[in-house]
Formats: C-alpha cells, sequence, structure tokens
C-alpha cells in the first residue's frame, strides 16, 4: 500500500539566511521536519512548481564600480553601487571628482562619452574593478587626452548584465 504526502511550501526572500547582507542573492532556506526518515519509504520526489527569480542586478557593482583619473594627481573613484542612467553616472563621476574644469557629456546621437579638461589629463582602465566598459572604454588600457579632451571608443552601456 502506498500513498502520496503532499505539502506546498511557499519561499519567500525575506525569509532566508541572506548570506551577503541586503543584496538578497545569496539565500538559504532550512527546511526542518520536512522529511523524515522511516522504514516504510520507498521514494521521495520533491517537485518545483513555480519559481519568479527577477533580474535585479546592479549595473555598477563591486566589480566595476572604480574610475581612475590622473588630472594634477592620481585619483581611484569608487562609484556607489546601484543602476544608473547616462545623465545620473556623469553627475556621481562630476560629483566625486570634485574638479571644476572638468566637464562629462554625453553625445545623443552616439552614445559615447566626451571628457574635456582645460588641461591635459590620463583616464586609465588597468584596475580590477574598472568601470572602463561601462563607460565605453577598453579595458586595461591608459587614455591621454590630447587638448584636454578624451572620447570614449563605444558608446556608454549601461544595459547590465544579460
Amino acid at each position: 500500500m502506498s500513498y502520496l504526502d503532499s505539502r506546498i511550501i511557499i519561499l519567500n526572500s525575506e525569509h532566508g539566511i541572506q548570506n551577503n547582507g541586503s543584496y538578497k542573492s545569496d539565500i538559504l532556506f532550512k527546511f526542518q521536519g520536512l522529511l523524515i526518515q522511516e522504514n516504510d519509504i520507498e521514494q521521495v520526489q520533491i517537485s518545483l512548481i513555480n519559481a519568479e527569480i527577477p533580474v535585479s542586478f546592479y549595473t555598477i557593482n563591486y566589480t566595476n564600480n572604480m574610475f581612475k583619473i590622473e588630472i594634477t594627481t592620481l585619483k581611484l573613484i569608487t562609484i556607489p553601487v546601484g543602476n544608473y542612467n547616462a545623465n545620473s553616472l556623469i553627475t556621481i563621476l562630476n560629483t566625486l571628482i570634485d574638479d571644476s574644469n572638468l566637464s562629462i557629456s554625453i553625445s545623443r546621437i552616439t552614445g559615447k562619452l566626451k571628457f574635456s579638461h582645460n588641461k591635459d589629463f590620463i583616464i586609465y582602465t588597468d584596475n580590477d574593478c574598472s568601470i572602463g566598459s561601462i563607460l565605453g572604454f577598453e579595458l586595461n588600457n591608459t587614455y591621454n587626452s590630447s587638448v584636454g579632451l578624451i572620447y570614449a571608443i563605444f558608446p556608454s552601456n549601461l544595459l547590465g548584465y544579460k
């Protein structure tokens, strides 16, 4: 004689053990008393009926949030983790670099960034967590301004992870 014992379990990220703080991308759920070892149990089957996992990765995260620029001194800027559009990213870069002579703009036609200053400067994309590819630069490169201008090679990419 056999019978089917069915249980519905609803998981919510608020009820799990959050292994990476408030990011909720690494959560552990512990089930106590769900399965009990008994001699007359021949088979155990567990099924997932439905799962909703939203794509909620930040565009700027801890793997791509560093900006390195040298105007008169070398500055390593850390951009706060979050989602940005071109305007909000330009605003935060200007705020963190804190140089009134630096201007960052984006072309509405090409989507490429332009950095300008009244003196020559250097942008580096050589650090492990460089934001360079998001800004439209190749990684592991050094970009020297010409007449106080540096143009990104590619359009800025704020689409996030695919």
